[in-house]
């Protein structure tokens, strides 16, 4: 019987910023930017999903594993870990630090808290915004719109988003909290982006990108354990540009039938040995 052919994609763990000195092969990074070059988002390189889908060597992108990767290697308490292509507003990370330090208590173990940086889409051939301003000027001339507005609705819906769009920032150079939710309800599909700590439930290794419901074992881990979802007043990604539209794809329809085959009949039992259950939490 001949042997099936299989594709392994290895990942390591480097701790690059713990060596000393660093290895340069293994933690080379350029020091300085070219801004002459191409933005990111006009590059003309097929990206790794399209490289690979629908071909013999298939490989299914293995996004839980990459975040918890870059999690585990971080050296800060605070991470984001936000996808490739998420482009984050102005300042995002040094205005995190300040609003936390001007803010002691939301450094408190409890309740424990996710910063949830709401996500955006914006038409192809447009500059991704950088500030608030230029966002929600965006959003009412519909060259922006939230995430996945067209796919999965649910998934990206953010509690008073349209209350966040009419309101302006306390200070245009500083980040406050918004708005504390709870991922229940009218949200209880919710999939935010947030920075979190080391120390979080870590996201689920076996499921994939292309089968989609990649977050919402994590999302149900947070809801029991009782987070609180902490929306920035002044912080946002913005997905590459161009506009996400639902396209029949009988190759992913599958996957994403076998995943929800999957979590329903051996992943939900297990986070609930896990984590526990409560009634207002689901997948």
């Amino acid at each position: 019987m001949p042997f099936a052919a299989h594709t392994y994609t290895l990942i390591f763990l480097g701790k690059c910023g713990l060596a000393f000195p660093p290895a340069p092969a293994l933690c080379s990074r350029k020091s300085q930017v070219d801004c002459s070059e191409s933005p990111p988002w006009n590059t003309t390189e097929p990206s790794f999903r399209k490289t690979t889908k629908g071909t013999a060597e298939q490989i299914l992108y293995p996004i839980n594993i990459l975040r918890n990767v870059a999690i585990e290697s971080a050296t800060t308490h605070y991470v984001l870990p936000s996808d490739i292509e998420l482009y984050p507003s102005d300042n995002l990370a040094p205005m995190f630090i300040d609003m936390v330090l001007r803010h002691p208590m939301l450094m408190n173990a409890e309740p424990p808290k996710a910063f949830v940086v709401s996500i955006y889409e914006v038409k192809e051939g447009t500059e991704p915004p950088r500030r608030k301003s230029e966002l929600v000027e965006m959003l009412r001339n519909e060259t922006a719109l939230p995430f996945h507005k067209t796919i999965c609705p649910t998934c990206h819906h953010v509690p008073k988003a349209q209350e966040w769009t009419n309101e302006a920032p306390r200070d245009p150079e500083q980040l406050n909290v918004f708005h504390v939710a709870q991922r229940e309800g009218d949200f209880k599909n919710w999939e935010p982006i947030f920075i979190g700590t080391r120390f979080d439930p870590p996201y689920e290794e076996t499921l994939t990108w292309e089968g989609q419901k990649d977050k919402r074992t994590q999302m149900y881990a947070l809801c029991v354990l009782g987070y609180r979802f902490l929306i920035l007043d002044n912080a946002f990604l913005v997905h590459k540009p161009g506009i996400k539209n639902y396209t029949i794809d009988t190759w992913r329809d599958g996957l994403v039938a076998e995943q929800n085959h999957y979590i329903s009949t051996f992943l939900t039992s297990r986070l609930v040995s896990i984590y526990g259950q409560k009634e207002e939490c689901t997948i």
